[in-house]
């Protein structure tokens, strides 16, 4: 399949389906491909698993392939991706949320 051109519309599609990532997928996602970091360096700085991360990056690019080929994307069966989700929704809710925005934000 030949790679559809970068348009305004696609880039909608992308910011939209990259919405509706699960939150700790998408932070991780972002970590990775927005500010560069390694699996193992967002590892360390979220205190999981770099196979954990590894896991969440590659769920996340499979989700968002399916949501821009206008389909619904669905879980993958993964024991150290839940692990870590769950480890992640906790720390989320006792504050790491705001650590995480702030990894997002630093140059």
């Amino acid at each position: 399949m030949m790679p559809q051109p970068v348009t305004p519309a696609r880039i909608a599609a992308y910011q939209t389906a990259l919405t509706r990532l699960p939150p700790a997928t998408r932070t991780l996602f972002r970590l990775h491909r927005e500010r560069g970091l390694s699996y193992h360096d967002i590892a360390v700085r979220v205190d999981v698993d770099a196979k954990a991360v590894e896991g969440a990056i590659a769920e996340a690019l499979c989700m968002l392939v399916v949501m821009l080929r206008d389909d619904e994307p669905r879980r993958i069966d993964n024991q150290h991706l839940s692990a870590a989700e769950s480890i992640l929704d906790r720390r989320h809710a006792n504050g790491i949320g705001r650590y995480l925005a702030t990894l997002l934000t630093e140059a």
